[in-house]
């Protein structure tokens, strides 16, 4: 039988959540489920779009391999799009243009995507105008990818179909369908 502070907790973090959808304008299928409390940063109205039966943990509790909550940061006029069967796991996603993940997707605990450097990488800019001159790239999950825990996926990547991330990696280009790689200079590894 279940703890009733345990049920009372789920019940109150389920109505944060859609209360937290419905101020964001977001629109999410029935079948999405949330454990813990899901953080929305951003534009006021972002441009989120899951597939059916997306699984995100967002709590130490719902998955203590590492993070505490899934974040969510959608810019304006940036779409972000999670594929069906897919689930993320005490995760932070930064979108300032274009972040697709795939179905049957799985990003494991405290990993890191980003569709932007968020700063200049030249000095005068960083001085002068932090926030000019920004790079801004899309990045792509195709289906079936496993990215496992404590990964960083930067701008302009692409993960081809049903690869694996080990974890601990960093990813800064194209990787080809059906591969594992890892590593922090990523490289291909041998299955």
């Amino acid at each position: 039988m279940m703890n009733p502070l345990h049920l009372l907790n789920r019940k109150v973090t389920c109505c944060y959540n859609h209360l937290l959808f419905r101020y964001k304008n977001v629109n999410y299928p029935e079948t999405l489920q949330v454990n813990g409390k899901l953080k929305i940063l951003g534009t006021r109205r972002p441009c989120i779009q899951f597939g059916k039966d997306v699984h995100i943990n967002s709590s130490i509790e719902s998955n203590p391999s590492g993070g505490k909550q899934t974040i969510f940061m959608v810019g304006e006029n940036a779409q972000l799009t999670i594929g069906n069967n897919s689930g993320i796991s005490n995760s932070t996603i930064v979108c300032k243009q274009s972040i697709t993940i795939g179905s049957n997707v799985n990003i494991g605990a405290n990993n890191v995507i980003y569709d932007t450097d968020f700063h200049s990488v030249n000095f005068e800019d960083r001085i002068h105008c932090p926030d000019e001159n920004v790079k801004i790239a899309p990045v792509v999950i195709e289906d079936g990818v496993w990215i496992a825990g404590h990964c960083v996926i930067l701008k302009g990547s692409r993960i081809g179909k049903r690869s694996v991330i080990a974890a601990g990696s960093v990813v800064t280009g194209t990787i080809p369908a059906d591969e594992l790689w890892g590593g922090y200079l990523l490289s291909s590894l041998e299955r």
